[in-house]
């Protein structure tokens, strides 16, 4: 059976961070001898590079933001050439601009030991999990697209947007859920919102928050 794998560009520490958590699954990273790679169970029923590059970007966008919430320091990873592999193992490649940046992470090593004997590491089963959510979860899908992009207030101010409708419609709502303090929505809501705050969401005086938030 014929299989699509996408190579990943970006940062290798970037990379890597993702193979760390998404090692089994129906989405996953691996490192292969040229590169790293997003293999998906999606891809199987797509007949065209073009298709596949597209499915490819939105799983990626989705992958940015889970790995953003687990770390701040995370950079986005990008789609890069398509590669068909087919019984014979025989690579046919589909190139796409790629771009290089370099940055150093260190990254601690994890062992899980039972009764004496190394566990084998799946990853994160938790990020996992919603990468399969964020398949019918339109809302979700759209903030972690958001988190793992470029952060402005802008984007942010959608982010709050999307969990305050979720939740009911207000803060009292997202307060209620436990999902942030009423008082830290307020204070984010105003700052995004004040005509000095630096990039903010308005040009035309508006009140200065009680308490200013930074980005």
């Amino acid at each position: 059976m014929d299989e699509w794998i996408v190579k990943l560009t970006g940062e290798t520490t970037d990379k890597q961070f993702l193979v760390d958590i998404f090692k089994t699954g129906g989405v996953r990273v691996e490192k292969r001898e040229d590169g790293y790679y997003l293999v998906a169970r999606d891809f199987a029923d797509l007949t065209e590079a073009s298709l596949v590059k597209k499915r490819a970007e939105n799983i990626v966008e989705v992958l940015n933001g889970l790995a953003k919430v687990k770390e701040e320091n995370q950079r986005p990873v990008r789609v890069g050439n398509i590669f068909k592999l087919t019984e014979g193992r025989r690579r046919s490649a589909y190139i796409f601009p790629e771009s290089i940046e370099l940055r150093a992470r260190v990254f601690p090593p994890t062992v899980t030991l039972v009764d004496g004997k190394e566990e084998p590491d799946v990853g994160d089963p938790g990020s996992q999990a919603l990468v399969k959510q964020a398949e019918q979860d339109s809302v979700l899908a759209q903030v972690l697209k958001l988190i793992g992009g470029e952060h402005t207030w802008v984007s942010l101010y959608k982010v709050y947007e999307l969990i305050r409708e979720d939740a009911g419609g207000n803060i009292d709502a997202v307060d209620a859920k436990g999902w942030a303090k009423k008082a830290d929505l307020r204070s984010f809501h105003d700052t995004a919102n004040w005509h000095e705050t630096p990039h903010g969401r308005h040009a035309k005086q508006t009140t200065k928050p009680k308490v200013e938030n930074g980005l």
